[in-house]
């Protein structure tokens, strides 16, 4: 529902004789999971106190999208996407509580699955508030500000970020940082 159907039209879509669209890879076979979502809320008591961090922009955990990796790779998927991302300010990076997303990444990795995931995008009113510097130095670990998980797993995933369209700048709302393996236009011409 959303943001995880749109990408998958945008991967998967087959061609159509009403419009020249096509999707990137009009003949694969999707694997549909569904790890988060705007549909569904977090059940919550007042005695409540969970501190693990959600992924996308509803109900959705960490350790969820972890188990959503694993089920993709025993059902034999080859590449998996993953449009969104938990942040947190690189001086609380353990608030994430993501090392089983690390064991799911490296697990679909060790069974030869290509994981694509997004760098992240800078809001004002999400997990990822400031942006890590764009210089030189955004390559460097020790200039980071925010952490996107599963990004910042850089050696498991290709991480993608975004550009602008007409001159290929870094796109200022796509988190800057040294896991970002390439970049692809994110912005309208």
């Amino acid at each position: 529902d959303a943001h995880g159907t749109l990408v998958a039209g945008l991967i998967a879509a087959r061609p159509d004789t009403a419009d020249d669209f096509v999707g990137l890879a009009p003949g694969v076979t999707l694997i549909s999971i569904r790890q988060s979502s705007a549909a569904f809320a977090a059940p919550r008591r007042a005695a409540d106190d969970d501190p693990e961090a959600t992924v996308g922009g509803g109900f959705g955990s960490v350790a969820g999208l972890a188990a959503a990796v694993m089920r993709a790779v025993r059902l034999g998927a080859t590449v998996i996407n993953i449009s969104e991302v938990a942040c947190a300010p690189s001086s609380a990076s353990g608030a994430l509580h993501d090392a089983g997303l690390g064991a799911a990444l490296r697990h679909a990795v060790d069974h030869n699955v290509v994981v694509v995931v997004a760098a992240g995008n800078v809001t004002n009113d999400g997990s990822c508030r400031e942006q890590n510097p764009s210089s030189g130095r955004a390559r460097q670990w020790d200039s980071v500000r925010t952490v996107a998980t599963p990004a910042w797993f850089g050696d498991d995933v290709l991480a993608v970020g975004s550009v602008d369209s007409a001159d290929g700048s870094p796109s200022t709302f796509s988190l800057a940082g040294p896991w970002v393996s390439v970049a692809a236009p994110g912005t309208k011409l």
